[in-house]
Parts: structure tokens; sequence; C-alpha cells
């Protein structure tokens, strides 16, 4: 990891007279050595391969140490598939729920939801939590689960909490069958994509053979941003 210190320097004077941003403490630790915790050999120097981390970025467990065991370096893309279906006592890869509730609990400012099922309750739980956190969070989803009590329960519960629910509008014959998710701003500050075939369910967990690959290419994101207003207008 490559700690680095542009802007920060000058933010933080007097503190970086002396020392390196990194070596301010914070509590009993210094940055440096909260990273070091995390399992992180840390660097001042600049290297061609690493994480460049702003020196000023002072890591917990609560915000970085899940998200790195499952989305190793930060570095992206990153494709992940769903455990072999009922063999989930000897495939180990992890559950992509897993994956999405951490860039849900990382997420810093907004979340917009494009999926055509939504029913995990931990999602839920989660989108919640960081709504009543100040967080800004959108979801569509296929108007046909209201048909379905058991599957709308959780985007029910979203709107009962005060998050914006909306379905498309659609005409005979059309579906939104989407699944995305945009956080615009998550680990290390970054905008972060997730999306591919699976739906956030007990199901897609459990028995199907699927997919989501991580993005944080700005392009791409701006314009699945751009799709998202484009249900948005087709739907309530």
């Amino acid at each position: 990891m490559i700690i680095l210190t542009e802007n920060e320097r000058e933010e933080l004077f007097p503190f970086t007279h002396t020392r390196h941003t990194a070596d301010i403490r914070i509590g009993i630790l210094t940055i440096r050595e909260k990273w070091a915790l995390l399992g992180e050999e840390v660097s001042i120097h600049e290297a061609d391969e690493g994480i460049n981390i702003a020196a000023n970025i002072i890591p917990t467990k609560k915000n970085y140490l899940y998200a790195f065991t499952l989305l190793p370096n930060f570095t992206f893309p990153q494709i992940f598939f769903t455990p072999t279906p009922y063999k989930r006592l000897t495939d180990t890869r992890p559950l992509l729920k897993d994956i999405i509730l951490a860039l849900i609990k990382n997420e810093q400012e907004s979340i917009y939801i494009c999926s055509f099922h939504l029913s995990l309750g931990s999602v839920g739980e989660a989108l919640v939590e960081q709504k009543n956190k100040g967080l800004l969070i959108e979801v569509i989803t296929n108007q046909l689960e209201k048909n379905s009590p058991t599957i709308w329960i959780v985007p029910a519960e979203l709107q009962a909490q005060g998050i914006s629910v909306l379905s498309p509008q659609n005409e005979a014959f059309e579906q939104m069958h989407h699944k995305f998710f945009i956080f615009k701003k998550n680990i290390l500050g970054k905008s972060i994509l997730v999306t591919g075939s699976y739906n956030p369910t007990r199901h897609s967990d459990t028995h199907s053979w699927d997919d989501i690959i991580v993005l944080d290419d700005e392009n791409i994101i701006n314009r699945y941003i751009e799709r998202f207003e484009e249900i948005k207008k087709r739907s309530k």
C-alpha cells in the first residue's frame, strides 16, 4: 500500500510541518500504524504497484476491513460468481449478497438500485440503516412483484421507512429486467457500479448460476446513471 500526501500536507499544516501525514497520531496509534494493523504493508514512497491511499484516510474495521476480505486490493473491475448450487459446504466463494452488503455499509452519499427482484431482508435492513444516517436511497424494481406479497415485502418495508421505491409502468409484453447498484461515494471515495445477472434474493444465493461485476469506471457509471433516470421517468 502506498500512502500519498498530495493535498493533505497543506490542509493539515502545521501538524505535517515535521512529519508525514501518515504519522499523525489519532488516539493511541498513527494513521500508518492503523493500516498496518489491518495487515497492509505500508510505504510512503512512490511505486508502480499497490493500493494508492490518501494519507489522511483513517482506516477502521467498520469501514474497510470487511470489504477488504471481499474486494481484494480495491482494484477494479472484479468479477464474482455465485457458489455452485447445493454445494455451499465445499464451495467457499462468498455469497454475492455479502459483497453488495459490504458496499451498502461503506456508502457515504447515495445508492441507486435498479433490480428486477429485491427480496433479501438483509439488504433491505442495510438500506434502511443507511437512509436513517442521511443517505439518499432510490430503488426501482419490477411492478409485478406487488402481486406477490411474500416477494414484495422488502420493497414495501423500504417504502414504509421513507425510501423511494418505484416500479416501471410497462406496456404489454414489456418488462424491466436490469440488475444494477450504483454507489456514488464508496470505498476510498470512489463511485462503484455493481451489475450482472444476480438478483438479491435468497434463491439466487443458493440455487442459481449468477454473476456480478464490480466497476469504478466513471464513464460506464455515468451511462448507468442515465439509464436509471430513463427508467425512473417511466416509473411510479
